[in-house]
C-alpha cells in the first residue's frame, strides 16, 4: 500500500513539474531555446527565460507546442495540394493541353491562382529587419532597411547556424574556389543568353542597392520596387541633372546620328568609374554603377530612347502639357512597360512554363491583395546570378576579354546598339545552379555575398525551404547529385541543417533541363510577383487610361514587349529574345507543294523582321527638332574609341565607296551612284548647250539661222532622250555633219519606239490576296522591272491616301509594277501591323532595294501622288518618265512626236 501511494505521489509530481523547455529538440538549459528553431509552419519563437520559450501559432493553421499539429482544413488542403515538383512537371509538359488553356478563360483563372498563391508567401506589412529579430515599428517604418522573411539567427547560439553543424564556418574563399569557381563553361540548357543576363542585372539594380556604409542590411533604393530609378536616378537632384527639362525628355548625345546617354561632362551626376577616367568617357545614367558593363549601357540606351520616343507621342497627343506632366506621365508608362516585359518575356522564359503568363492587374481586383512592397534581404542574396556571365564576349566577329569589356564605354558606341543586341542574343549564358560555373573574374562577388550573409546571420538553407513550404533535405546526397560536391559539403559543414542560404541555392541539384534548382524557383517567384503586382500602377486607383495619358499611352503599356523595346528604338530590327536562336533544320517535304508551302511560311514569318530591319529612314524623330543642326559635328566629336578594341576592317573600292558593308552599305552605294549619275547628266547637258551655242555663232543667212534653230531643237530632244557619252562624243566629232545629225535623230526616235513597244506596261495597281501572290509578283517579272508593293489595312490612317496616290503613279509610270496587299493576307505580326503601316516596299530583280514603313511619319495622313513621287525620287527609286509618243496618220505614214511631261496631271495648283 505504501509503495502504491508513493508511486502515485511521484507520478503526480512529474506531471506538475514544468519542463525545462517545450521544444522536442531542446536538451540543454544553457542554450537559447530559439537557437533550435523549434517553431514550425511560421510559428514565432518567444523566449521567456534562459530555458523557457513558447511558440505563437496564431493563424498558422497549426497548433501544439511547436505548431506541428494541423487543423482540419489545413489537413484537407495538404491532402489535396500537389507537391511543387508535380506542379512544375505539369506546367512544363502536355503542350496540347496548354495550347487549349492559353486560348480560353482558364488562362485567366490559372494566372490569378498563380499570383495569389505565390504572393501570399510574402508577409505584408513587412515583419523583420536586420537590426531586430522581433516585430517592431522600425521594421515597418524604416525604409532604409531591407526587410527579412525570417529573423536572424540569435547571437548567443552555440554554432553560427544555431545548434547544428560545426563551431566555425568554412573559409568563404576556399568554399568558392572548390565548389563554385568555373572549371569549364557550362551553358544553360534552357538556352538563356546574354540579353537575359544583362536584363536581369539592369532590371534588379533599381531596387538592389545595398548601402553597407550606413550599416548592415541598409539599402539606398527607398522605393523598394519597380520605380525606374535605374533610368531616372534615386533622388530628385540626380533626376533633374539627367533631364533635358524640355518636352519631358531626358538628356542625350548623338553619335553617328544615333542617341546615347549623355556624358558626365554634360549631365553632372556621379558615376562609378575607375579613378582618372575622363568625364567625356563616362556615360551619365540613372544607376551610378551601370558604367561597369556595356550590356548595362545597352539597356540604359534603349530605355533612354524609349522614354524620349514616348514623350514625342504624348506631346503630339497633349500639346498643352508642360515639361513636368510629360515627364511624370512618361515615367509611369515606362514603369508599366517594364513590368509587362518582366512578366511576359523575362519570367516566362525563366519559368519554362507552357502556361502563357499574362500581365493583367484586373485579375486581382476582386481578391484580397496588398499593394506596396518591401525588398527582402533574402531576395537580394538570392539574385546573385553571376554564373550567367561567360568567359569572354563575342561581338561582330571580335572576342573581347573582361579587361577589354569592363568599364569600356567605347564598346557600346563603337559597335552600336543593333550589333550588341544581335551578339548578346546569340551568345549563351551559363547555367546558374549546380556549382562549378562562376568565372574567376567574378568569384570575389560570391565571396562577398557569403561574408555578408554571415554578418547578417541568415538562417540555414533548410529553414528557408520549410518557410516556403518545401521539404527540408535530409542529407547532402539528397541535396545534390554530384558526389564530389556532397563530399566537400560534408567536410565543410558536417550537417545538412547547417548549410548556408546562398551556397545552398547555388549548389542545389538543378531540375531536368532547367537553369537552376527547385529552391531558387519556389523562393524567388513569390518575391518577384509580389513586387511586380504590388506596384501602385497595378492598383484599381492607378490602372486606367488617364494615368498613362489616355488610350495612346495605355496601349503602349498593354502592348509592350522586349522586341518592341528594341525594334522601335533602332534603325534596324535585329533578332532579339531571351534565348539563343534555335538551329534551323531543313526538313524537305514529301512533295514539291509542301516544300513550296514551307518556304512560303518561312518567308512570311520573317517578312516583317526584314522590312523593319532594312528601313531607310531614321528611327528617332526627336533628333530632327533638337540638335539636328550640329548632328554631324556631334557624331564625330563624341565618338569614344578604345585602343584595345579591335575595329572591324572595311574594304573600299577605288572611288572610295565601301564594299561588303551589308544592307546599309548597299543603300549608301546606291544613293552615291544616283548622285553621280545626276552630276554626269548635268555635265553632259552643259557640254551640249555649249555645242549648240557654238553651232549657232556662225555667219549664216536667215534661212541658215532658221535651220540652226531647228537643229538646236533637235539637239534638245536628243538630250531628253538620255544620250550616252559615247553618242555625245560621236556627235561632237561630226558636229558639222548635218546628215549625221538627222540620221542620229531618226535612229534614237526609232529606238525609243521599239523600247516602248517591247517593255511590259502595267498602268494599274494589282491587288494581291495571299502570300503566294506576293512571291509571284516578284518572281514572275523581268529582272529589270521595278515592283512596288503597298502593305496596308483599310482602317489604318494614311493607307487610303497611299492607295489613291499609287493609282495615279501607275498611269505616270506604266513600266513600274504597282501592287497592294493587306498585311493580314501575308501573315505579318501584330507588331508590324501596329507600327509599320502604311508600308511601301520597292523590289528589283527580286531584291529589296527600298523600304518605307509608317509613311505617315514623313507624309502625314493626308497626302497626294506628287508627295509620294517626290519621296521616291529623293531616294532614286523611280525611273525617268517615258516620253509620251503620239501617233497620227498622214498620207498613210506614221509620224511620231515626243511630248514633254512637264505639265503632269499629278501637279496640283
Amino acid at each position: 500500500m505504501r509503495t502504491s501511494v508513493l508511486g502515485s505521489v511521484c507520478a503526480l509530481l512529474l506531471l506538475l513539474r514544468e519542463p525545462v523547455c517545450r521544444g522536442d529538440e531542446v536538451t540543454s538549459s544553457t542554450v537559447n531555446p530559439c537557437c533550435y528553431f523549434p517553431c514550425q509552419h511560421l510559428g514565432v519563437c518567444v523566449r521567456y527565460s534562459e530555458d523557457k520559450y513558447e511558440c505563437d501559432c496564431t493563424r498558422t493553421g497549426y497548433y501544439g507546442e511547436n505548431c506541428t499539429v494541423p487543423e482540419f482544413w489545413t489537413r484537407a488542403r495538404q491532402f489535396l495540394k500537389p507537391r511543387p515538383d508535380v506542379v512544375h512537371y505539369i506546367l512544363t509538359h502536355f503542350q496540347w493541353l496548354w495550347d487549349i488553356i492559353n486560348c480560353t478563360f482558364l488562362r485567366d483563372v490559372l494566372m490569378r491562382l498563380v499570383l495569389t498563391v505565390r504572393s501570399n508567401l510574402i508577409p505584408h506589412p513587412p515583419t523583420y529587419n536586420s537590426k531586430y529579430g522581433y516585430l517592431s515599428w522600425e521594421s515597418y517604418y524604416n525604409l532604409s532597411y531591407y526587410t527579412r522573411v525570417l529573423p536572424p539567427v540569435p547571437e548567443d547560439c552555440p554554432t553560427p547556424m544555431g545548434v547544428k553543424g560545426k563551431a566555425g564556418l568554412p573559409d568563404p574563399e576556399l568554399l568558392v574556389e572548390r565548389l563554385l569557381k568555373r572549371r569549364t563553361f557550362r551553358p544553360d540548357p534552357q538556352g538563356t543568353n546574354l540579353m537575359f543576363a544583362f536584363f536581369a542585372q539592369h532590371f534588379t539594380h533599381q531596387f538592389f542597392k545595398t548601402y553597407n556604409r550606413m550599416g548592415l542590411g541598409y539599402t539606398k533604393a527607398l522605393a523598394h520596387g519597380v520605380d525606374a530609378g535605374h533610368i531616372y536616378g534615386d533622388n530628385l537632384k540626380r533626376q533633374l541633372n539627367l533631364r533635358l527639362l524640355k518636352n519631358g525628355k531626358l538628356k542625350y548625345q548623338l553619335i553617328n546620328g544615333e542617341m546615347y546617354p549623355p556624358t558626365v561632362a554634360n549631365a553632372a551626376v556621379k558615376m562609378s568609374y575607375p579613378p582618372g577616367t575622363p568625364k567625356e568617357n563616362q556615360l551619365a545614367i540613372g544607376q551610378e554603377v551601370f558604367g561597369l558593363l556595356p550590356g548595362l549601357g545597352l539597356y540604359a540606351t534603349l530605355w533612354l530612347r524609349e522614354h524620349n520616343r514616348v514623350c514625342d507621342i504624348l506631346k503630339a497627343e497633349h500639346p498643352t502639357w508642360d515639361d513636368e506632366q510629360l515627364f511624370q506621365t512618361t515615367r509611369l508608362i515606362i514603369i508599366g512597360e517594364t513590368i509587362r516585359i518582366v512578366i511576359e518575356d523575362y519570367v516566362q522564359h525563366l519559368s519554362g512554363y507552357l502556361l502563357r503568363l499574362k500581365f493583367d492587374p484586373t485579375l486581382l481586383f476582386n481578391s484580397q491583395f496588398q499593394y506596396g512592397n518591401r525588398i527582402a534581404l533574402e531576395f537580394s542574396q538570392l539574385y546573385h546570378w553571376h554564373p550567367l556571365m561567360p568567359d569572354s564576349f563575342f561581338i561582330n566577329g571580335d572576342e573581347l576579354a573582361y579587361t577589354q569589356f569592363i568599364f569600356n564605354t567605347s564598346v557600346l558606341t563603337h559597335y552600336g546598339v543593333e550589333k550588341l543586341v544581335d551578339a548578346f542574343t546569340r551568345q549563351a549564358a551559363g547555367q546558374i545552379g549546380g556549382g562549378y560555373n562562376i568565372n574567376a573574374v567574378v568569384t570575389k562577388v560570391a565571396v562577398g555575398t557569403i561574408k555578408e550573409s554571415r554578418q547578417l546571420r541568415l538562417q540555414p538553407f533548410n529553414e528557408y525551404r520549410k518557410r516556403f513550404n518545401l521539404e527540408p533535405y535530409t542529407s547532402f546526397r539528397q541535396f545534390t547529385d554530384n558526389e564530389e560536391i556532397a563530399r566537400e559539403l560534408e567536410e565543410f559543414y558536417g550537417d545538412i541543417d547547417a548549410l548556408e542560404f546562398y551556397p545552398g541555392l547555388m549548389l542545389e541539384k538543378t531540375r531536368a533541363g532547367a537553369i537552376f534548382g527547385e529552391s531558387m524557383v519556389e523562393m524567388g517567384a513569390p518575391f518577384s510577383l509580389k513586387g511586380l503586382l504590388g506596384n501602385p500602377i497595378c492598383s484599381p486607383e492607378y490602372w486606367k487610361p488617364s494615368t498613362f495619358g489616355g488610350k495612346v499611352g495605355f496601349d503602349i503599356v498593354n502592348t509592350a514587349s522586349l522586341k518592341k523595346l528594341v525594334c522601335l528604338n533602332t534603325r534596324t530590327c535585329p533578332h532579339v529574345a531571351f534565348n539563343v536562336p534555335a538551329k534551323e533544320k531543313s526538313q524537305p517535304g514529301n512533295d514539291g507543294s509542301k516544300v513550296q508551302t514551307d518556304e512560303l511560311c518561312v518567308a512570311m514569318t520573317t517578312l516583317d523582321d526584314k522590312i523593319l530591319g532594312e528601313k531607310l529612314q531614321y528611327y528617332y524623330s526627336s533628333s530632327e527638332d533638337e540638335g539636328s543642326d550640329n548632328e554631324d559635328e556631334d557624331g564625330e566629336g563624341k565618338t569614344i574609341r578604345d585602343a584595345s578594341v579591335n575595329e572591324p576592317e572595311i574594304d573600299y573600292s577605288a572611288d572610295g565607296t565601301a564594299v561588303n558593308t551589308g544592307p546599309k552599305g548597299v543603300i549608301n552605294d546606291w544613293r552615291k551612284y544616283k548622285q553621280l549619275e545626276v552630276e554626269q547628266k548635268q555635265e553632259q547637258k552643259n557640254e551640249m548647250e555649249r555645242l549648240i551655242k557654238k553651232l549657232s555663232m556662225t555667219c549664216r543667212s536667215d534661212l541658215d539661222l532658221e535651220k540652226d534653230k531647228e537643229k538646236q531643237k533637235e539637239l534638245q530632244e536628243k538630250l531628253k532622250g538620255k544620250m550616252t557619252m559615247q553618242e555625245y562624243n560621236m556627235l561632237q566629232e561630226g558636229q558639222d555633219d548635218e546628215d549625221f545629225l538627222q540620221h542620229y535623230r531618226m535612229q534614237r526616235i526609232e529606238e525609243m519606239r521599239r523600247q516602248l513597244c517591247r517593255g511590259k506596261r502595267f498602268e494599274q495597281v494589282h491587288e494581291l490576296t495571299s502570300g503566294e501572290d506576293f512571291l509571284e509578283a516578284l518572281d514572275k517579272e523581268d529582272k529589270s522591272t521595278l515592283v512596288m508593293i503597298h502593305i496596308y489595312e483599310p482602317e489604318v490612317p494614311g493607307c487610303e491616301a497611299m492607295r489613291g496616290s499609287l493609282m495615279c503613279l501607275a498611269q505616270e509610270y506604266p513600266l513600274v509594277k504597282f501592287c497592294s496587299v493587306r498585311s493580314s493576307a501575308i501573315s505579318t505580326s501584330a507588331l508590324f501591323r501596329d507600327s509599320a503601316l502604311p508600308a511601301l516596299l520597292v523590289y528589283k530583280g527580286g531584291d529589296l532595294i527600298g523600304n518605307f514603313v509608317r509613311l505617315t511619319d514623313q507624309l502625314g495622313e493626308d497626302f497626294f501622288a506628287v508627295d509620294v513621287e517626290a519621296l521616291l525620287q529623293e531616294y532614286g527609286l523611280l525611273p525617268e518618265k517615258p516620253p509620251i509618243v503620239t501617233k497620227t496618220v498622214r498620207n498613210g505614214a506614221i509620224i511620231q512626236t515626243t511630248v514633254s511631261d512637264e505639265d503632269s496631271d499629278l501637279d496640283i495648283d
